[in-house]
């Protein structure tokens, strides 16, 4: 009541494709779950997501809420039908969505799709083997390369990020005489990385 709040629509759905629409609060007290129910199967229409949403909003009540913030894409009417209604409300797409869905479109770019490619491959190699894993650790300072982020390309934009803070690190490792002693060194693989690793190219 003294600041105003957030409602936030969130829309997931599950592996097994049954689509949840979540509803909160957001305010400077934190978050407050209002509840969750789940779509009918298709497309859902825009008065149910409308009527939902603004159920909420009577719930918290019109003179408390400053905007509503969702994770839906799609070509919404029901933005326009709630402004209508609501004149003093904003409604607002997710931050992290957007953010979201540019990291995703950059990652169709060629270039940075290959080199996301290259690094997958470069940790996948690394952390399946034991002793690799230690002696890379032993090299970046007990640092991890991988991190997980809360999406697929949010992961990939971290690791990649992880990789080049560590690039000295990896270089040095993969010219010392640990690796030259190790069988690593002497297989197919690991010479493939090893030009991978020493390589201007892919940094």
């Amino acid at each position: 009541e003294s600041e105003g709040c957030s409602i936030i629509v969130d829309e997931q759905v599950d592996s097994d494709g049954n689509r949840m629409l979540n509803l909160a609060v957001h305010c400077s007290l934190g978050v407050c779950f209002l509840r969750s129910i789940q779509l009918p199967s298709g497309s859902c229409g825009q008065a149910l997501l409308l009527q939902l949403v603004d159920s909420c909003i009577e719930e918290v009540g019109e003179k408390n809420v400053v905007q509503v913030i969702t994770n839906i894409h799609s070509e919404l009417k029901s933005e326009k039908m709630l402004t209508v209604k609501r004149p003093n409300m904003f409604w607002t797409y997710c931050a992290a969505s957007c953010i979201n869905a540019m990291l995703e479109d950059i990652g169709y770019i060629p270039l940075i799709k290959t080199t996301i490619s290259k690094a997958r491959s470069l940790t996948a190699f690394i952390y399946g083997q034991t002793s690799l894993l230690d002696m890379m650790r032993q090299f970046t300072n007990q640092q991890d390369l991988v991190h997980a982020g809360i999406s697929y390309y949010t992961t990939c934009c971290l690791n990649l990020k992880s990789l080049y803070d560590n690039r000295i690190e990896l270089k040095t490792m993969f010219i010392s005489k640990e690796w030259e002693d190790s069988m690593w060194s002497k297989n197919e693989a690991g010479r493939r990385f090893y030009n991978l690793v020493v390589s201007n190219e892919f940094w």
